[in-house]
């Protein structure tokens, strides 16, 4: 890294270490005083902190403050443009400036709120500093709010409005804090005279230097410990991991798994997953042993830990379920999933007989499907599920013949009704409180009326009958009728749904290539997965108390409602697609209405908390923000620089920056696998991965120096570098595979892997990959199925594009300490160029990948142009992927890839072209760059 280059100077890095000793605190007390050395004494809270440095003297050599400016709207809210805000690590604490303009409206009698603690002390989520705004129109109106810790925070602009006596309240904004992350420094990666350095030399070597790391510079490695081996192995994997260029691992769940052995479906939250030692183990050290191994991670290899939070759901053979079953969905605590359990247990019971019906129990054609399809219908309809539905005729007819006969009559106290018609009557009894019930298919015949208030609705209709029950019960019978109509329709309407769904379902885990090919249709593997968990406990039990909703997805669905709670009917429509293995989590609105599970849960959040790094909050958005609130405020205590990254499916990017400013998420996972050719891969690098554009001048332009008064009234006043803030977008980490997808030679073509790495190494973003990418792995590794483990390769001939990926993980790491921000990204054909620029000492780098998106192509498809640079160039390195089979041959121990190798390109030279007016490099792509190659 070029010494012109580092962002912090001596002076700075020595005031970021002065700072950053009063925040080394043991985070399972980090709310107690702390005696670092015989005396330094760090103060309760990180508010604390920042109050103590601004509150404290100004050193000689202390460098100006940054106070970044948030200018708000004349009705006190921030424009939609910063609503978000995102503010960089307090390595030194530093002001965030929130400021209105004098005469606006929201200056009247004007009070800032937020639930950043702007006078010290513990953040509480819902408790709210105010701070009255200044009255003297002469004067900025500004409220200094000392930034010295990471988190997630809210505020608002509450004012006199325009009604006498009246408040008004401005739109509320948000700004996220980023965690320090903290590591070991790597030596350079190339040499000086810009040549990769050999794994001995450079780029893994770890010195006892400490670096803070940003976002950006991240590069994570996805692995999964039941392919890793035993934890005693695991030193072989960071070390493979840290030669390849990668600074942090996330690891998929390490607790113990339920029985399908999926990661993600967890048997108990609150241990880690005994089978990961060769022998039997102590179950009182297991605990210790990981967090050790971890810490050796961190310390001797300089890999951060990320771990995934399941939030959603726990294994449906979490032995906890049976003492508590009120922990998940069931027909007793949330009734209108009665209908939808009978209607599973139907197709239970008709996959169990199957056989004895003489029906198919192997699916080998569509014929098969409707012959099964036609079976069920007809088992559903045995059932008279309609009763869900309706109101029962003869009940209600009896119900209202009593209330006449008996006298017990409610006076008719709605709108007038006299001589109004059947279906008037009928519209006016469902919406009133004549009838209950409606749509809340908990019971048989649960929509119901009030027999009484249905008698005078009916004599305050039919004025001229005076006490004749007979027409009057005769009356009420057609307005039933009449209510039912449109309820039938609804249950044919929701039958119909259904049996399409299980028919689709059917089709796809039986029939389809793509699908898993179940075999025999039986009671142990029935027609489509159950939606319930049928839990077993000693004795007699009450099944609706202990049948369990399986947690799953849907389709394009709202991601802020809860599909499980009324009046969704996703259970009874069939609509979840299913996880099986995994019981539904109901936390309901808070801690008081599951006071187990809300424990248990933070319970297993703290820990985690206190032994990794950071979160990946697994099916983030299904998690109840609220929960997901909830947890990571917990987590921030333990932890209070947790990095926490999401992936998100909301469809839409306000949704997603809703979960990221409430929950204060860092990182939004971003797939360059979703780019389907080179132009959509290039505007998707732009759009995450771009930094500032090539010249940009907004901090030259638009930052002025002045003098900060102490935000707390006290302390000397300093000098400071105001920089305006015009608004924020979620971070990016960006994967170039993800676990969860399938392999580019499934998806485009085992060639592309090269050149993706490449470009996504050169975003200004975080970055990703799962073990087996760079390895070549063929197809995607089934995380329930696959009990192999992974081949190390390190850097050896076999490891696939590992070598190349080495080099350009260093580079990114680098390139991002080093302040290179500027980037451009431009696309010809099949073709994408990328240049990073450091905006002061312009010097960058150039990297040219050619894409490989299509199977089969040796040749290029089109010819990349000359490329000429006003600047002076040297090659750095060059390679293609070759490969003698696209097939690996199976190892019942040991996962492999591909017989790939990594054919590095001989020296490219760039002639330097000079002019009377200037003079240029001119860049030529060599003859031999098939698709999927690189040059930088």
């Amino acid at each position: 890294m070029a010494k012109a280059s580092k962002d912090i100077d001596k002076v700075a890095q020595k005031q970021v270490t002065s700072f950053l000793q009063l925040k080394q605190t043991d985070s399972s007390t980090s709310h107690a005083l702390q005696t670092l050395d015989n005396d330094v004494v760090t103060p309760k809270t990180p508010a604390d902190e920042g109050k103590q440095f601004f509150l404290g003297e100004r050193s000689a050599d202390e460098r100006p403050i940054s106070v970044y400016e948030l200018r708000l709207d004349p009705d006190g809210g921030p424009n939609k443009d910063r609503s978000y805000i995102r503010l960089p690590p307090a390595y030194i604490p530093y002001i965030l400036r929130v400021s209105l303009d004098a005469g606006t409206p929201a200056s009247k009698n004007g009070v800032f709120k937020t639930n950043f603690p702007l006078d010290g002390g513990v953040f509480e989520r819902n408790k709210f500093v105010e701070r009255k705004l200044p009255s003297d129109f002469s004067k900025p109106i500004q409220v200094d709010l000392p930034i010295s810790h990471a988190g997630a925070f809210k505020y608002w602009v509450e004012y006199d409005g325009e009604v006498p006596g009246e408040r008004a309240k401005g739109r509320e904004g948000y700004f996220n804090i980023d965690p320090i992350l903290r590591t070991k420094a790597r030596s350079p990666i190339l040499s000086s005279d810009m040549k990769p350095l050999s794994p001995a030399q450079g780029g893994a070597v770890l010195s006892p230097e400490i670096v803070y790391l940003p976002l950006d510079g991240l590069a994570i490695l996805t692995v999964v410990s039941k392919w890793m081996g035993p934890i005693s192995n695991w030193r072989e994997h960071f070390t493979e991991a840290g030669d390849r260029g990668y600074t942090m691992l996330h690891w998929t769940p390490l607790q113990e798994r339920g029985s399908s052995d999926s990661p993600y479906s967890i048997k108990d939250q609150k241990h880690y997953d005994p089978s990961i030692f060769m022998s039997s183990v102590d179950p009182g050290t297991i605990d210790t042993q990981v967090k050790e191994i971890l810490r050796v991670a961190k310390e001797e290899y300089g890999l951060l830990n990320l771990t995934d939070v399941v939030l959603n759901h726990t294994a449906s053979d979490s032995p906890w379920l049976i003492d508590h079953p009120e922990a998940g969905y069931s027909p007793e605590n949330t009734p209108h999933l009665t209908s939808a359990f009978e209607l599973d247990t139907v197709i239970l019971e008709f996959s169990s007989s199957v056989a004895s019906k003489g029906l198919p129990t192997q699916v080998r054609s569509e014929a098969d499907i409707d012959v099964l399809m036609t079976g069920l219908a007809e088992s559903i309809k045995a059932h008279n599920m309609w009763q869900y539905y309706v109101l029962d005729v003869e009940r209600e007819k009896e119900v209202v013949k009593d209330a006449i006969k008996n006298g017990k009559i409610v006076p008719w106290r709605g709108p007038d009704v006299a001589g109004k018609s059947v279906v008037a009557l009928a519209e006016i009894a469902k919406t009133s409180s004549v009838v209950s019930g409606l749509g809340e298919l908990g019971s048989r015949y649960g929509a119901r009326s009030d027999g009484e208030m249905a008698a005078g609705l009916l004599k305050a209709a039919s004025v001229n009958i005076v006490n004749d029950a007979d027409i009057l019960v005769e009356i009420w019978d057609r307005v039933v009728d009449v209510i039912n109509v449109p309820l039938y329709e609804e249950w044919e309407k929701d039958t119909k749904i259904a049996l399409d769904h299980v028919k689709n379902r059917l089709k796809y885990t039986r029939l389809e290539e793509n699908g898993p090919k179940l075999g025999e249709i039986s009671a142990s593997c029935p027609l489509v997965e159950s939606y319930f968990t049928r839990l077993t406990p000693p004795g007699p039990f009450d099944q609706g108390k202990y049948s369990v909703a399986n947690n799953g997805w849907i389709w394009d669905a709202d991601p802020l409602q809860n599909f499980a709670l009324p009046p969704s009917k996703a259970y009874l429509r069939r609509e979840v697609i299913v996880w099986g293995d995994c019981v539904k989590l109901r936390y309901g609105s808070g801690p008081a209405d599951n006071p187990w599970l809300w424990e248990h849960m933070m319970s297993y959040v703290r820990m985690l908390a206190a032994t990794f790094d950071g979160f990946r909050i697994d099916n983030c958005h299904s998690t109840p923000a609220h929960v997901g609130v909830a947890m990571l405020d917990v987590a921030r205590i333990v932890n209070r620089d947790l990095y926490v990254c999401a992936e998100l499916f909301t469809g839409s990017e306000e949704m997603d920056l809703l979960f990221v400013q409430r929950l204060g998420i860092n990182s939004l996972v971003r797939e360059a696998g979703n780019a389907w050719d080179p132009k959509e891969f290039s505007r998707v690098m732009y759009r995450f991965g771009l930094g500032k554009p090539l010249g940009s001048m907004d901090n030259a332009c638009l930052t002025n120096m002045e003098e900060l008064d102490p935000p707390f009234g006290k302390g000397p006043t300093r000098p400071c570098i105001v920089s305006p803030l015009n608004g924020s977008v979620p971070h990016a980490l960006m994967y170039d595979l993800t676990h969860d997808n399938e392999s580019y030679l499934d998806k485009r073509s085992a060639e592309h892997a090269l050149s993706v790495a490449g470009i996504v190494t050169f975003g200004y973003c975080a970055i990703a990959s799962v073990k087996g990418f760079d390895d070549l792995y063929p197809k995607l590794i089934n995380l329930v199925e696959e009990k192999r483990q992974y081949e190390l390769t390190r850097l050896g001939e076999n490891s696939g594009i590992a070598r190349a990926k080495r080099l350009l993980n260093g580079l990114h790491r680098e390139m991002i300490l080093g302040g290179f921000e500027e980037g451009h990204y431009w696309q010809e054909g099949d073709y994408i160029l990328v240049q990073r620029m450091h905006p002061t000492i312009q010097k960058g780098y150039l990297l040219i990948a050619h894409t490989a998106f299509s199977k089969g192509a040796k040749i290029a498809a089109s010819v990349l142009n000359t490329i000429e640079l006003s600047t002076r160039a040297r090659f750095i390195y060059g390679a293609s992927i070759e490969f003698s089979s696209y097939e690996t041959p199976y190892d019942s121990n040991t996962i492999r890839g591909l017989p790939g190798k990594l054919v590095e390109i001989p020296n490219v030279v760039v002639p330097q072209i000079s002019h009377d007016v200037a003079s240029f490099c001119r860049i030529t792509v060599p003859d031999y760059f098939p698709p999927g190659s690189i040059l930088i």
